[in-house]
């Protein structure tokens, strides 16, 4: 009976370091996301998803040494964990670094979802080398420069990601160039491509009549189940199958770049999977 209590309460602590862990993550306190895993590992030293947060938290800081330490450790445990396996794969091409950590934040989830017309996934063209896509990750948040026509995502340092598809980009920077504002966040990033979400966080009085992402109500059936990968932070890799999901921004959008004021408000995008349970389901 008694060791049934003490096991009882271990598992909840490990549910609540969990969840503190989760939260400095997505507040971008890596320093101390790294001290509460490790209370977690101390407790549980075999748990796979405290080895993988702390290996993230590591990388995020330019500590790979670390990083590589906690992804092998998860590997042996779980040899076929894709998550440690992903990212063993992205620390080969990764040097130790006096590069300060990055500053911002992890994009809450939350931001993105059942926001009708105006949020869209796209898939980043010309993209930048391995150098610098392997130190970015699913939910880190990023910045939209308009250049001429073009629109160009860089990360918080200002490095070059990669370039919104054109029809799009030209849409959205005179919409930008009109007043609106957007916000972007990596969802899903390999050595060959990155995916982002787009969403328009403010709309100018000039454009209140022009939809950001006009598009057709085939998109109800495309649902965002990379919510809750976001939310546990710490499985880039379980993204990569979104690739089927990430849509081309031509095939719902059409050729047009005309802002018209009769287009038809996006439907939803993304479903909301339940913001809690999900959480704690994942944790466990």
């Amino acid at each position: 009976m008694m060791e049934t209590v003490r096991t009882e309460k271990k598992d909840r602590l490990r549910r609540m370091k969990s969840r503190e862990a989760i939260g400095l993550a997505l507040e971008g306190d890596w320093e101390q996301a790294v001290e509460v895993n490790r209370e977690v590992l101390r407790l549980f030293p075999d748990d796979v998803e405290a080895l993988n947060r702390l290996g993230k938290a590591f990388m995020e800081l330019g500590r790979y040494s670390g990083a590589r330490s906690a992804f092998e450790s998860a590997a042996r445990i779980s040899p076929y964990n894709s998550i440690a396996k992903k990212n063993l794969e992205r620390l080969l091409h990764l040097e130790e670094t006096a590069r300060p950590p990055k500053q911002g934040k992890v994009v809450s989830p939350y931001l993105f979802i059942e926001e009708r017309g105006k949020s869209c996934m796209t898939a980043l063209e010309k993209p930048a080398g391995l150098e610098t896509l392997g130190r970015m990750a699913a939910g880190d948040s990023v910045e939209l420069r308009a250049k001429e026509h073009m629109l160009l995502v860089e990360n918080q340092q200002g490095d070059y990601l990669g370039q919104v598809e054109p029809k799009l980009g030209m849409r959205l920077t005179r919409l930008m160039r009109g007043g609106n504002q957007y916000e972007a966040a990596i969802i899903s990033v390999n050595p060959q491509d990155v995916s982002v979400i787009i969403l328009e966080t403010y709309r100018h009085q000039d454009t209140r009549g022009i939809c950001s992402f006009p598009t057709d109500r085939r998109d109800e059936r495309r649902k965002a189940y990379w919510t809750d990968a976001l939310l546990r932070y710490d499985v880039d890799s379980d993204l990569d199958e979104d690739e089927a999901q990430v849509v081309d921004w031509r095939e719902s959008y059409g050729d047009s770049v005309e802002l018209t004021e009769d287009q038809e408000p996006a439907e939803s995008l993304f479903a909301a999977k339940g913001a809690r349970s999900g959480a704690e389901d994942d944790e466990e």
